[in-house]
C-alpha cells in the first residue's frame, strides 16, 4: 500500500527515549520490517494493519501518528464514477420535478379556466348553447331557418324559451355540460334556476 504519515517517523524514534531494537520488541515486530515500515515500504500491508501499527507508535512516543494512504487509479476512477453517477441522479430528480411542477401548472391553469367559466355562467344565470339540425327537413329555431346539418349558436338566459319548430328526425342541443339528441315535432329549451 503506498501512502505517507503525517509525521517523519525517522526523526520521531531518533529523538526518543528508545532504540531501534527496544522499538521493536515493544511493537512485536522484526526489526527489518519496522525498518520497511520506518522507510514508507508498505507493500503487503493493509490498511488495517499500518493503522494497528500508527496506534502502537502513538501509544509507545506518546505522538499522534496518522497515515494517509494514495488512492488508486481504479479509486480514483470509482469516485469519479459515483461522483458522474450522483450528479446524473440529481439531475434526473431535478427534471423530474420540472416536469411535475409544469404538470401541476397545467392542470392549476385548466381547472381555473373552468372555475372561471362556472362563475361566468352563474354571475350571468346564461349558458351558450349549440343547435344543430340532423334531420333531412329545414326546421325553424326563434324564427330563424335552420336547413339539415346546420347549426346555430344561442346564448340561453334564464326563463328565456326558445322555440324550436318543424321538427321530423333529430335536433342535437350541446350545453358545456352535457349533449341532447331530441326527436320531438315542436319542443322548447327553457334555463331554470341555473339547470337545463
Amino acid at each position: 500500500m503506498k501512502g505517507t504519515f503525517n509525521k517523519d517517523l525517522k526523526k520521531l524514534i531518533d529523538n526518543s527515549d528508545f532504540s531501534f531494537e527496544s522499538l521493536s520488541k515493544e511493537l512485536k515486530m522484526p526489526a527489518y520490517m519496522l525498518q520497511d515500515f520506518i522507510n514508507n515500504k508498505l507493500d503487503g500491508y493493509s490498511k488495517v494493519q499500518i493503522d494497528d501499527i500508527c496506534s502502537r507508535l502513538n501509544i509507545i512516543l506518546d505522538e499522534n501518528i496518522l497515515f494517509f494512504p494514495e488512492e488508486s487509479e481504479k479509486l480514483k476512477k470509482e469516485k469519479k464514477d459515483i461522483k458522474f453517477l450522483s450528479k446524473n441522479k440529481k439531475n434526473f430528480f431535478i427534471l423530474i420535478l420540472i416536469t411535475f411542477s409544469l404538470i401541476t401548472c397545467i392542470y392549476i391553469y385548466k381547472i381555473y379556466g373552468e372555475m372561471m367559466f362556472y362563475q361566468n355562467i352563474i354571475s350571468k344565470n346564461n349558458i351558450s348553447i349549440n343547435i344543430q339540425n340532423l334531420s333531412s327537413n329545414t326546421i325553424v329555431v326563434e324564427d330563424i331557418e335552420l336547413k339539415p346539418n346546420e347549426y346555430k349558436n344561442i346564448i340561453l338566459e334564464k326563463n328565456k324559451k326558445i322555440k324550436i319548430l318543424n321538427n321530423t328526425g333529430t335536433v342535437k342541443i350541446k350545453s358545456p355540460f352535457d349533449e341532447y339528441n331530441i326527436k320531438l315535432d315542436d319542443f322548447e329549451v327553457v334555463l331554470t334556476d341555473g339547470k337545463n
